[in-house]
């Protein structure tokens, strides 16, 4: 079982949050200095440790540019929308663990990607942080709605835009059609059955956690060679995780 270190976080206020000790968390993770922790970063905890009464569980594994009219640079076939709707995930997270953003773009994300992580179990953490990345914190959302660069038709048909591939090792700019939406709703519907499509296994079996969520869209979203590092990026910045 693992738990993901949010800011603030010590590894003595985790040890008491599991019901175990500081040395047993050092030794299990390999850390030679019990202060050098860093928020967003995944903390092995014993098999059997009890959560001790009257603490609070934390944030757990269980939990879950471009300009003008320019699509998202590096985007897959995979990215397309799916025609099969998803089947609903495991509850999502505690209310402690909600993303609690301040950017003006993210707010208004907020109840779209938490209804997605409610619904299917997906990171609201990783959610905002795609939108933010492949709509130019939404400055470029295709067609006003899709904020995730998804191609292929939404409810309101197609648009054919430019786009930017990374193949064989070089940027390269070409058309395709991304999907039109009517609705945000409707967009991070859209994202949620694109996630589970089929070509993203690795992110959805990695779906607890938002950072190894981001690392498994690496290669399978994104043509992007630095695009999980990028997702995580704006996850720490934003405060996110």
């Amino acid at each position: 079982m693992s738990y993901t270190i949010r800011t603030g976080d010590n590894l003595d206020s985790i040890a008491k949050r599991f019901g175990t000790t500081v040395k047993s968390l050092a030794r299990l993770n390999g850390i030679r200095d019990p202060q050098k922790i860093r928020a967003g970063d995944d903390l092995k905890l014993p098999g059997d440790h009890a959560v001790l009464s009257g603490s609070k569980p934390g944030k757990l594994s269980s939990r879950h540019p471009s300009s003008g009219s320019d699509a998202p640079a590096g985007k897959m076939r995979g990215d397309r929308l799916a025609l099969s709707s998803p089947q609903p995930a495991a509850p999502a997270p505690s209310l402690e663990a909600t993303p609690q953003p301040t950017n003006a773009f993210l707010k208004e994300m907020l109840p779209a990607a938490l209804k997605i992580q409610q619904r299917y179990g997906i990171p609201a953490a990783t959610i905002l942080a795609q939108a933010a990345l492949e709509s130019n914190w939404g400055r470029s959302a295709i067609g006003k709605y899709n904020v995730f660069g998804i191609k292929g038709e939404g409810s309101l048909g197609s648009i054919s835009t430019s786009t930017k591939e990374h193949l064989r090792g070089q940027w390269r700019r070409m058309r395709d059609g991304f999907a039109k939406f009517g609705s945000f709703e409707e967009a991070f519907e859209a994202y949620a059955k694109v996630i589970h499509n089929g070509s993203h296994s690795r992110a959805v079996a990695a779906k607890s956690n938002p950072v190894a969520f981001a690392r498994a869209l690496q290669g399978s979203y994104a043509t992007d060679p630095k695009y999980a590092s990028k997702l995580i990026s704006i996850m720490r910045s934003q405060d996110l995780i």
